[in-house]
């Protein structure tokens, strides 16, 4: 699984990462699917709530453009600073988008659709 996690990275971004660090992504994200599915019913934290806000528009705008800023960045910048800069980016932008926008338009159309 590590292997293939490796491929696809030098595949698309056309650099190669370590077994290791591949290793630890997949590590992360097994932990945190182990974490979602045993934490039982417990009242979800606003970091929580955060966290999952941010998911849909991460996915949305992660791709094309992440591969848009690896490539035509990947030549100039450390790769593992431009990692970590494409990163944070996403990060605050999806959570921009789903805190100033998604969260406003939820409180109206409940108002409106809610009697």
């Amino acid at each position: 699984l590590v292997d293939v996690y490796s491929y696809i990275i030098k595949y698309n971004y056309k650099s190669e990462f370590e077994p290791m660090i591949a290793g630890l992504i997949l590590g992360v994200y097994f932990l945190l699917i182990y974490l979602s599915v045993t934490s039982g019913n417990r009242k979800v934290s606003r970091v929580q709530n955060a966290m999952g806000g941010v998911t849909y528009p991460l996915y949305l705008l992660h791709q094309e453009l992440g591969y848009k800023l690896f490539n035509n960045l990947g030549d100039i910048v450390n790769k593992y600073l431009l990692l970590v800069m494409t990163i944070v980016f996403f990060i605050t932008i999806s959570y921009v988008i789903w805190r100033y926008l998604e969260m406003v338009i939820i409180r109206r159309l409940k108002v409106v659709l809610l009697p």
